[in-house]
C-alpha cells in the first residue's frame, strides 16, 4: 500500500484537500475548453491608413481582438506578428508598425484559433503612377526555378536578373508556345496564363528574385518574364494535375470605350467629386488589359479596381465628361474535370476561404438559403458535383426576366428564390449564395456580353473554385436565354465553359475605401461592375450622372 492510499483512507483532512484539488483541475479544464469553443470571432471594422510604407504606424479598429495574453496573432501575408510585438493591443484596437520591405498583402487577426475575415493592406510603392517616356533596363534573364513542376497554386521562385526592383506592369506568363515560336513572334504574339494581382499570385518581386503562385489555367510549357518591352528567355515548367485541365482557345482582342457624364451640380464652396471608372481585371481568361486613352488625365491609375478622376470647386455650370479607351484579350475557356480526384475536404488558402463567407451582396448565411442548398446537395461532399447540382437546379426551376436596374439588391435574391423568377444578376448571386452555403468558394462576375452585332449588354455570371485546378466558370443565366434569347433545344454549354464574348469588369466585390473623410459614396444598382461606389462627393448636395455601358469599337 503506497502513501497516497494510506493517507486517503486514514485522514479525512487529506481526502478533503484531494477533493478540492480535483475540483480545481476539472474547473480549469472546463474553463479552458469553453474559452476555445465559445470564443468570439474577431472582426476588423477599419484599418488606418490602408496605404502604407515601411515602419508606418497602422491602427486596426474592430471587436473581439482579446488582449496580449489571449494567444493573439496578426497575420500579414506570410508574416506572423504576435500581440506582444505590437505597439498596443486591446479588445477593440490594435496598433502596430509595418515591417521592413513591406509588400501589399492580406491582413487578418487570429485570437484563440478564431480568424477574422482578411482585409487588404496596400504598399504605397505598389500604387501605379502616370509616367511619360519611361525607359526600361536591359532584358530580364531567368537563370533558374525553385522547382521544375507543380500544380495550380504552388509557390514558385524565379531567379535571375533584370526583373526590376518593383513589379509595376511587369508580368510572369506560363505559355505552351515553344522557344522557337517565342523567338519569332516576340511579345506581340505571346499567349498564355498570366499571374493575377487580384488572385494574389504575386508574393515577392525584386531585381533578382520573383516569388509567385502558379496561376489559374497554367499549362505545361515555358515560363517567361515580361518587363516593359522586353521578354526573358523561356524556361521549361511542367504543370501536373490529376483533377483535370483548363484550356484557353480562340483569342479575341477588343478595343472598348467607357464614358460617363456629370452635370447640374448643386454644391458649396471647396467641394470635390471623385469618380472611379471600372477597368477590366486581369484574370486567367482575360489578360493584356491596356489603357489606351483617358480624358481628362487621371488622378490615379488602377486603384482599387478603377481609374480615379478628381474634380474640385465645381459650380452649377460645370459639365464633366470622362472618356476611357482600352484594349483587352479574352479567350474561350473549357474545363475538363475528373470528379473522382476532387478532394471533398481540404484546407483552403485564406485568400480563397473568404469566398465561402457571406458579404454585402451574398447572404449565404440566410436560413432559407442554407436550407435550399442542403436540399439540393442532399449531404453529398464532392464540391465539383455539388456545384453542378446547384447549376442544374437553377436552370430547371428559375424563370428568366430582363435585367432590372431599380430592384433593391438587398431583398431581390430572397424574393427571386421564393417566386422562382430572376434576372441575370439574381441568378449569379443565387448560384454564389447556394454554393457558399455548401462551403464551395464562389464569386459573382459582372461585365458585358457582346452580341454578333458588336453591341454590349450588361450581364452577370459566376465562378467556383476547386483546389488544385482553380476557378471554373458557370453562366446559368445564359442557358435561360439571358441576355440573348436561346432556343431551348439548343441550350449553350454554360457549366465549366465560357466564351470570349464575356468581358468581366469585376470579380467579386472590390474592397474600396473613402478618398476623403466624411465623403458621400454613391453605388450603382446592377451596373456592369459590382463596386461599393462609383462616385464620392464632398459638399455636393445634388447632381446628375449618366454612365453608359462600355462600347466595343472593334474586335480583331
Amino acid at each position: 500500500m503506497n502513501w497516497f492510499s494510506y493517507y486517503f483512507k486514514k485522514s479525512s483532512l487529506f481526502r478533503f484537500l484531494c477533493f478540492w484539488i480535483f475540483l480545481g483541475i476539472v474547473s480549469f479544464i472546463i474553463y479552458f475548453l469553453l474559452q476555445i469553443t465559445t470564443g468570439k470571432t474577431p472582426e476588423i471594422i477599419s484599418v488606418t491608413p490602408h496605404i502604407v510604407s515601411d515602419d508606418d504606424t497602422v491602427k486596426i479598429k474592430g471587436i473581439n481582438f482579446g488582449d496580449k495574453e489571449d494567444e493573439s496573432i496578426l497575420h500579414i501575408g506570410n508574416l506572423f506578428i504576435s500581440s506582444f510585438n505590437c505597439t498596443s493591443w486591446s479588445d477593440t484596437e490594435i496598433v502596430f508598425k509595418t515591417p521592413k520591405n513591406f509588400d501589399t498583402a492580406l491582413l487578418d487577426v487570429s485570437v484563440k484559433g478564431k480568424v477574422s475575415l482578411p482585409v487588404m493592406l496596400t504598399a504605397k510603392n505598389r500604387l501605379p503612377v502616370i509616367s511619360e517616356n519611361k525607359q526600361f533596363s536591359a532584358a530580364p534573364e531567368i537563370t533558374s526555378l525553385s522547382a521544375g513542376r507543380g500544380t495550380v497554386g504552388t509557390l514558385l521562385s524565379i531567379y535571375g536578373s533584370g526583373f526590376g526592383n518593383s513589379r509595376e506592369n511587369s508580368q510572369v506568363i506560363f505559355t505552351k508556345q515553344s522557344e522557337n515560336i517565342l523567338k519569332s513572334t516576340g511579345i506581340s504574339g505571346l499567349t498564355g496564363a498570366s499571374c493575377s494581382e487580384s488572385e494574389f499570385d504575386f508574393i515577392k518581386w525584386s531585381d533578382s528574385e520573383i516569388k509567385i503562385r502558379v496561376p489559374d489555367a497554367a499549362v505545361t510549357g515555358n515560363i517567361v518574364v515580361v518587363t516593359g518591352f522586353s521578354m526573358s528567355n523561356p524556361v521549361p515548367f511542367m504543370v501536373s494535375n490529376k483533377i483535370g485541365k483548363k484550356e484557353l482557345t480562340n483569342k479575341r482582342t477588343y478595343v472598348l470605350v467607357s464614358e460617363a457624364t456629370f452635370s447640374n451640380f448643386k454644391c458649396k464652396e471647396n467641394n470635390n467629386l471623385f469618380v472611379s471608372v471600372p477597368i477590366p481585371p486581369v484574370s486567367y481568361r482575360q489578360n493584356k488589359v491596356k489603357l489606351l486613352t483617358t480624358k481628362p488625365q487621371a488622378f490615379a491609375l488602377n486603384y482599387q479596381g478603377g481609374i480615379i478622376h478628381k474634380f474640385e470647386n465645381l459650380n452649377s455650370q460645370s459639365k464633366i465628361s470622362i472618356y476611357q479607351e482600352y484594349s483587352i484579350d479574352t479567350y474561350d475557356v473549357t474545363t475538363k474535370v475528373n470528379p473522382v480526384n476532387v478532394h471533398a475536404r481540404i484546407k483552403l488558402k485564406p485568400e480563397i476561404l473568404i469566398y465561402t463567407k457571406p458579404d454585402m451582396y451574398i447572404p449565404s448565411n440566410d436560413e432559407e438559403i442554407k436550407k435550399l442548398s442542403a436540399e439540393i446537395i442532399k449531404g453529398r461532399k464532392n464540391p465539383y458535383n455539388n456545384a453542378k447540382l446547384i447549376h442544374e437546379y437553377i436552370i430547371k426551376n428559375i424563370q428568366p426576366k430582363p435585367l432590372s436596374t431599380t430592384t433593391n439588391f438587398e431583398t431581390s435574391l430572397l424574393s427571386a428564390i421564393e417566386q422562382k423568377v430572376a434576372d441575370s444578376y439574381d441568378i449569379a448571386i443565387m448560384f454564389c449564395a447556394l454554393a457558399r452555403a455548401a462551403n464551395i468558394p464562389a464569386v459573382p462576375i459582372a461585365g458585358i456580353m457582346v452580341d454578333l452585332n458588336q453591341k454590349s449588354h450588361t450581364h452577370f455570371w459566376a465562378e467556383f473554385y476547386i483546389d488544385g485546378l482553380g476557378w471554373i466558370p458557370v453562366d446559368p443565366a445564359l442557358s435561360l436565354g439571358l441576355p440573348f434569347a436561346t432556343a431551348k433545344e439548343k441550350l449553350p454549354r454554360t457549366f465549366g465553359y465560357l466564351d470570349g464574348y464575356h468581358i468581366a469588369f469585376s470579380r467579386g466585390i472590390m474592397p474600396q475605401t473613402q478618398m476623403t473623410p466624411g465623403g458621400k459614396m454613391v453605388r450603382k444598382q446592377r451596373s456592369y461592375a459590382l463596386r461599393q461606389y462609383f462616385e464620392e462627393t464632398s459638399k455636393i448636395t445634388a447632381y446628375t450622372s449618366f454612365w453608359g455601358i462600355p462600347k466595343v469599337i472593334t474586335i480583331y
